[in-house]
């Protein structure tokens, strides 16, 4: 092999004195490190010394008898190429919102300092990101537009629209609704909204009346975006008539862990779960910002803990918290009761006696139009289960309230949606607890109530939420949606007064 050169004699030499001593696995530049070398010259010491057997492996020396080490699964699979890595950072900017859509890129020398490549390296991702359909060129630049679909097609939003005994959608829904809506017209593409219909039976279970609320199938329909807000809103029977059309299927899992549950195991290529509200990721955002503004002690607060969504964010919590060391400490006040409890309502009948939901259908009745007058069925369906769920839901809190008010040490509350966290704001209000002094209380869902009360919130950006949806039914044979069976739909802390 001939007479190596000075620096390649020392690298091998390195390496040879390396081997006679325990080591865990070293990386080829962590070794020129090491040794004083280049990065070029301790590779062509490694490719030496392997072709003596001195060397096992990529990146570990063995001595003599060693038994040569197994490799690894992930040490098989080739390096991913710089341009396939800027690739996907471009493309969770696109789709994140990082990058709005509608606007200019910036120029060629910005994009290239933004991702560390090579003018050439950013040529062929930008040429990869139209080929995916998330850009398209305008004269020397390009544009975060996504281009229509050659046919006049249409994309179905498939809704419980009665969810929960409610002749309409939450506000976390609706919200949801109006982002996929706006994501649609930017795309060109008309949004239609497939009302599937349900109610409760008499075991009290709640039941979907598919024959009357499938949605529709046809060559006019590009894709599916089945919003499912719990367990009992994933329809077999939907979803197989989903599948049955040959399209693309957008699942949004608002709050029934289906990976887990209803679809664990499901690998159907035409299928992808976005996870829009009910992760992780929503606590260990919030639980970072609460110990980025000092605090040590914090208490996580739910009157609704049966709930997958607020197990979750409990747990994504925890995992921050208990990283932070043993000086912080996270406590929990939960009931173990369900958002969509009917014991909510049953409870509040029992202690108003029906002296407040008469007194409300009085007051209903004196201000409703005179052409519509419904009878007290009706309107205790539109309005009087919302009214004693409110006031159980209050009720319910309020001990939990109570329990982490006399913990002095605790200095913030993680509530669990923004509709318990102002609640616990009047409560700290009327007890003379001083917001944010005294107490920090951050809420999820970030509503326009939260917004205008001052409430610092969790906002789910269900507009980045709609658009990437958006482009997978419209793009699913884009490289992304291969390499990705399902997405977590990353949010934002909103800071406001009370955090």
């Amino acid at each position: 092999m001939g007479r190596p050169p000075a620096a390649l004699k020392i690298a091998e030499e390195f390496l040879s004195r390396l081997a006679d001593e325990p080591h865990d696995a070293l990386g080829v530049a962590e070794l020129a490190l090491r040794a004083g070398v280049s990065y070029v010259t301790m590779w062509k010491a490694v490719k030496r010394l392997k072709a003596t057997g001195t060397l096992r492996g990529t990146y570990r020396v063995s001595s003599g008898t060693a038994p040569p080490r197994s490799v690894t699964p992930r040490e098989k699979q080739p390096p991913a190429q710089p341009h396939r890595r800027i690739q996907e950072q471009l493309t969770r900017d696109l789709l994140g919102g990082a990058i709005l859509r509608g606007v200019n890129l910036h120029s060629v020398k910005e994009l290239t300092a933004r991702y560390h490549t090579s003018p050439r390296s950013l040529r062929k991702v930008l040429a990869g990101a139209m080929q995916e359909g998330l850009i398209v060129p305008r004269g020397r630049h390009w544009s975060a537009f996504t281009p229509p679909i050659p046919a006049r097609q249409s994309i179905v939003l498939v809704a419980l629209m009665t969810y929960d005994g409610s002749p309409e959608l939450p506000a976390l829904e609706r919200d949801f609704l109006c982002a996929c809506e706006m994501a649609c017209i930017r795309a060109q593409v008309p949004l239609r909204v497939a009302s599937l219909r349900g109610r409760t039976q008499r075991d009290g279970t709640f039941a979907i009346e598919e024959e009357q609320s499938l949605p529709p199938v046809g060559p006019d329909v590009a894709g599916y975006v089945y919003l499912v807000q719990g367990p009992e809103a994933l329809s077999q029977k939907v979803m197989y008539r989903l599948l049955s059309a040959g399209k693309p299927v957008a699942i949004v899992d608002n709050g029934a862990d289906v990976l887990h549950g209803p679809l664990k195991g499901v690998t159907h290529r035409g299928v992808r779960v976005f996870n829009a509200s009910a992760h992780r990721q929503s606590g260990i955002d919030v639980a970072a910002y609460v110990l980025s503004k000092g605090h040590r002690h914090i208490a996580y607060i739910s009157p609704f803990h049966a709930d997958s969504w607020s197990l979750l964010r409990c747990a994504g919590i925890q995992s921050i918290v208990g990283r932070a060391g043993s000086g912080h400490s996270l406590q929990l006040h939960t009931l173990p009761r369900s958002l969509k409890d009917h014991t909510y309502a049953d409870q509040g009948r029992q202690r108003s006696k029906g002296a407040v939901i008469e007194e409300s259908f009085r007051q209903w009745r004196a201000n409703a139009p005179a052409s519509f007058q419904p009878d007290a069925q009706t309107i205790t369906a539109l309005f009087g289960r919302k009214l004693f769920m409110t006031g159980e839901i209050r009720h319910a809190l309020e001990s939990l309230l109570d329990e982490a008010a006399c913990e002095p040490n605790i200095t913030a509350w993680i509530v669990a949606n923004d509709l318990t966290a102002r609640m616990a704001v009047d409560y700290c209000r009327r007890k003379n607890i001083v917001i944010p002094q005294q107490i920090s209380i951050i809420g999820f869902d970030d509503e326009i109530e939260s917004c205008e009360q001052g409430l610092t919130s969790y906002n789910f950006n269900f507009d980045a939420a709609a658009t990437t949806i958006v482009h997978y039914l419209l793009h699913p044979h884009a490289g992304h949606w291969v390499r990705h069976k399902s997405v977590e739909l990353r949010g934002t802390v909103m800071p406001r007064t009370t955090g």
